[in-house]
């Protein structure tokens, strides 16, 4: 070793100790040792939550004397030792002080590095060979045998005298985070600290606070185990460590002896008490001694307040998850990845799940199947070490309390089994008639349904959560399996009604729009593709119109698919149901910009309802307008406005002037009016049906909006820039508050007004808006879509307009060769495109490109509006 001889400003020298987490323990000591010994130390435990870590460790590399690395397995593991280790290798040839701190091989690279090594050292001899080595002296030569289990640090005090907590799991992995944040909670003050470890069942509560008592057991001089499950036998063993620690002889009555620790506790620091597995508050309360000592609970039960700090325990992470099962079970990331999102990540199925393929030499994917088809049969397999039970096991055992003890409790949890692993709310279970309820749940109200959901959570069946209840996929499963048939069908039913009764009876309103995102995952857990209950099946249909509402036109499209090839072969092609599916399918597809498919879809649906339903039934009707808005967007104008006028004539004598799908049908004509040029018929339609829509739906309603931007559009044609754009400022507006600025339906009102900038002579303003737009619709309906196209032609007019005309001629070719793949050389959008490129090339000069585009392309079109959506 180099001696250290540079110093900092106050005339000592600054050490700057670099370690894993796994490691924190030991780097504590040794940060204390050198204190002790007179360093001044810089330690990442000392730095503040909100710390720039790089720059933290930037500025303590560069103020520093000297580095102490704790070479470990884990060391050599981490991203951040390694930078730490190698930016100072980068900037330093003297300074570095390599301890090596556990058993395990020093990577090749940096084995040049002369290490000392601590493994196996008495604590007082390894105080010593640590301040040499930092003080560059040479220290004492030791020859020891390396044991099985090093612990590494203070190996002569590896445990404290009163010790009586379960054996380490030598297979615990992760939970770094949580341990290095229950430790600080523990640390945080001088009187007594009580910190709760709660969560579901399985998520390895008790294996925490294991693994905490070991990582941590020499900063404690006693450490007391108490199993807390059963609170009349806590005496007892309180009394047996009280006789271990010498505080009472052998003959002392139990309760006295039990007291007398508790005295003996609250009068010292230094020592650590685990409840482990405590039901509620009240078993434990009078048991907790205060003073300076530690308290950690494990519980299933969440309500700690006013008693402890309540730290929630989850499964593992994907990570975690994924090294469990390559070390303990041998696979490979791609197999343990699947693995673990099929068990959800919980610590208590994962170790079983390796245990099991350990033992049976089954494969993963054959597990994952065996899993599908019977979770309870095969989560009854294998108790790993640490757990008091399978999963199964333990499940089944909470399940017949509740059959026991809480009827009403058992009926939520079956329903929420049948569901998604997702939050429900509780109050929906009061949603359904009383005679389509669980028999427990007919007669309670809603103080009941909370107390039953609190009864879940203490027995650590579902996760009481303020959206909701929420169930682990495994705790589903499990239940799920063990019903009988009668039971699951019962369930079903149950589960089918409080789903149809929450639904939403409107799927553009926003205000419904949190209830539909918190219903759709719930709704596809009952495979309505497979459902004989039509009122799931319906349901299923609006969650589509939601879907494309919200803006999300793929998810909807996918999910209209799949309902309507499943409904085609169970029900029919022409059912309404399966036609009610294709006629989403064709709105989705019309959405996506895919007109010609979408024009064929709503052919046939069109055919086929006429047939079944009649030519005046209101489903008729709907795919008459929407095949009308597919030829529309085909640029069959003519044939558009044909279907149109006649749907809404239609619509008129049969629904009346005020009903939604009237006021639909005219504004839908005055679209395609507009497009035709007749500008002040569409203008008086956009005028009548904006006013009808206030009237009725208010001034926010999506639909209101629509026919205001409608409107507006209208008006800039007819030259009202001034009300137009006032109309476009007011409807972007309320459109980014209720829907987003990425909303498709906020990016057609922000288009809308860069067109009536442009148009106003505030080029600049609209360059902006449409470089916005572009980009966002890119990302969100990709490069293909009609929309985005648009959005790219007339930015081009804009730079243009701007005197960038090479700009717009590039981006023009760049559109006109898209659009002539998307929609055809004939499509009026494209020849308009054309026809302004031809325009700018003659500007530019290039008549020899222009007349060559304009052989292709001989005639401008005479009525089309590119900026239309």
């Amino acid at each position: 070793m180099l001696a250290i001889a540079s110093t900092c400003h106050s005339g000592r020298v600054r050490v700057f100790v670099s370690y894993a987490t796994e490691d924190r323990q030991r780097a504590e000591w040794v940060a204390q040792q050198l204190r002790q010994a007179g360093y001044e130390v810089e330690i990442d435990i000392d730095w503040r939550y909100g710390d720039n870590f790089m720059d933290r460790m930037r500025e303590a590399l560069e103020a520093c004397d000297a580095m102490v690395a704790l070479f470990s397995p884990a060391y050599f593991a981490k991203k951040y030792t390694l930078m730490e280790l190698n930016a100072w290798l980068a900037g330093r040839e003297t300074g570095l002080v390599p301890l090596r701190i556990a058993s395990g091989d020093v990577p090749t690279f940096y084995r040049p590095y002369i290490y000392t090594d601590l493994v196996g050292l008495p604590e007082e001899m390894a105080r010593q060979v640590l301040v040499s080595a930092v003080a560059g002296q040479p220290g004492p030569v030791t020859v020891r045998p390396r044991r099985p289990a090093d612990i590494g640090l203070g190996a002569a005090r590896s445990l404290p005298r009163t010790w009586s907590v379960p054996a380490r799991n030598l297979g615990f992995v992760g939970r770094d985070r949580l341990l290095t944040d229950l430790r600080e909670r523990l640390t945080a003050g001088s009187r007594a600290v009580v910190q709760a470890l709660h969560g579901w069942g399985g998520v390895g509560k008790t294996q925490l606070a294991i693994e905490y008592a070991h990582r941590f057991a020499r900063e404690y001089d006693f450490v007391g185990w108490l199993d807390s499950q059963r609170p009349e036998l806590i005496d007892d063993q309180a009394a047996t460590i009280a006789v271990t620690a010498g505080i009472v002889s052998a003959d002392t009555p139990t309760r006295e002896a039990a007291l007398r620790l508790k005295e003996r506790l609250r009068a010292q620091s230094g020592w650590l008490l685990i409840f482990d597995n405590a039901e509620k508050p009240d078993d434990i309360r009078d048991w907790l001694p205060g003073g300076e000592g530690h308290v950690i609970i494990t519980s299933r039960h969440r309500a700690w307040h006013g008693l402890a700090a309540a730290v929630e325990v989850d499964v593992f992470t994907r990570g975690e998850s994924i090294e469990f099962l390559r070390e303990q079970a041998g696979l490979d990331e791609a197999d343990a990845d699947s693995l673990a999102q099929a068990l959800g990540d919980l610590p208590l199925a994962i170790a079983q799940a390796a245990g099991y393929l350990v033992s049976t030499g089954v494969t993963p994917l054959r597990y994952q199947t065996m899993l599908a088809e019977h979770a309870a049969r095969v989560l009854q397999h294998g108790t790993p070490t640490g757990y008091p039970a399978p999963l199964a096991a333990s499940i089944t055992l909470s399940l017949q309390r509740l059959a026991d003890t809480n009827p009403a409790a058992l009926a939520m949890v079956r329903v929420c089994a049948r569901l998604a692993p997702e939050p429900l709310p509780v109050d929906w279970f009061l949603n359904p008639d009383i005679e389509e309820r669980p028999a427990p749940l007919r007669a309670i109200d809603a103080s009941d349904l909370y107390a039953a959901a609190g009864t879940l959570g203490s027995l650590g069946l579902a996760r009481p959560t303020p959206d909701g209840l929420v169930l682990h996929r495994l705790t589903q499963a499990v239940i799920t399996d063990s019903l009988t048939d009668a039971e699951r069908a019962e369930t079903a039913a149950a589960a089918t009604a409080l789903v149809v009764a929450t639904r939403p009876t409107e799927t553009a309103n926003p205000r419904c729009w949190p209830t539909w995102q918190t219903l759709l995952p719930h709704i596809l857990a009952l495979d309505p593709t497979a459902s004989a209950d039509a009122r799931l099946r319906r349901t299923a249909v609006n969650a589509v119109r939601y879907q494309a509402r919200r803006g999300d036109y793929r998810s909807a499209h996918t999910l209209a698919e799949q309902l309507s090839t499943a409904w085609a072969t169970s029900l029919g092609p022409e059912h309404p149901d399966t036609l009610a599916a294709a006629n989403r399918v064709g709105e989705m597809l019309r959405s996506l910009g895919d007109y010609a498919a979408a024009a064929e879809v709503h052919r046939r649906t069109l055919e086929s309802r006429r047939r079944v339903l009649g030519e005046e039934h209101p489903d008729t009707l709907k795919s008459a307008n929407n095949l009308a808005m597919a030829l529309r967007g085909l640029g069959d104008l003519a044939a558009a406005r044909d279907l149109h006028e006649q749907t809404l004539a239609t619509r008129r004598r049969v629904l009346g002037d005020d009903h939604p799908d009237t006021r639909n049908s005219a504004s839908n004509l005055a679209f395609t009016l507009r497009l035709l040029g007749e500008h002040t018929a569409a203008r008086d339609i956009h005028e009548q049906v904006l006013a009808t829509r206030r009237r009725l739906l208010g001034d926010d309603h999506p639909a209101t909006l629509i026919s205001a931007n409608n409107l507006a559009v209208t008006l800039r044609e007819l030259g009202d820039y001034a009300a137009a754009r006032e109309i476009h400022e007011q409807v972007l507006a309320t459109r980014r508050r209720l829907l987003g600025d990425d909303h498709p339906a906020t990016l057609i009102s922000a288009h809308s007004l860069a067109e009536t900038l442009r148009d106003l002579g505030d080029y600049a303003a609209a360059r902006e808006i449409h470089e916005q737009t572009l980009t966002a619709r890119r990302r969100i309906l990709g490069d293909d879509h009609p929309s985005t196209l648009i959005s790219a032609h007339n930015l081009a007019e804009t730079l243009h307009a701007l005197g960038e005309h090479t700009a717009a001629r590039d981006l023009l070719r760049q559109t006109l060769a898209t659009r002539r793949r998307v929609l055809g050389d004939r499509h009026l959008v494209t020849l308009a495109t054309a026809r302004r490129l031809i325009q700018i090339l003659r500007f530019l000069g290039d008549n020899a490109a222009a007349d060559e585009l304009e052989a292709e392309f001989p005639r401008a079109p005479e009525q089309t509006s590119p900026d239309h959506r």
